[in-house]
């Protein structure tokens, strides 16, 4: 899920840095996990919220979100079709198209604007050095843009 953090953000056009992302990242970001989700977007300004929900059954309305389902499986929506639905796959750190299918999961739909901790203060998270670190490497692959 960590993988899909840059892209989510970025289709919610997040206008914040790269330092809140990770001042907000609970740890060192590697035990990142479905219940530090909703507090993670709460420090970063937004709502998440979850329901459970059938793959074929999102719509367009619903885009863009988070998807989780069985094993971990994470993915971006950004789009969707008649036969599927287009976005990033955490798993494999890649775009791609999904079938739309009957797969159960838990879909986060986010919305801008309420309390944050948007201003850059921290629940004690510290950034990674400079010389390498795994939200550093999760960042770059989307941002391309090197640490301050």
């Amino acid at each position: 899920m960590a993988f899909c953090l840059p892209e989510l953000l970025s289709q919610l056009n997040w206008k914040g840095s790269l330092r809140q992302v990770f001042e907000s990242v609970p740890g060192d970001g590697r035990q990142f996990d479905e219940p530090q989700l909703i507090p993670l977007f709460r420090r970063l300004g937004y709502t998440a919220t979850p329901v459970k929900a059938l793959l074929d059954q999102l719509t367009a309305a619903d885009l863009p979100g988070l998807f989780l389902g069985g094993n971990g499986w994470a993915f971006v929506l950004t789009e969707q079709g008649p036969a599927a639905v287009h976005g990033f796959d955490g798993a494999k750190q890649t775009f791609g198209i999904v079938e739309r299918s009957p797969t159960s999961g838990t879909y986060y739909t986010f919305r801008e604007g309420l309390e944050g901790v948007a201003d850059g203060s921290s629940d004690g998270a510290t950034m990674p050095s400079s010389e390498g670190g795994f939200w550093e490497g999760v960042c770059n692959r989307r941002w391309a843009v090197p640490l301050l």
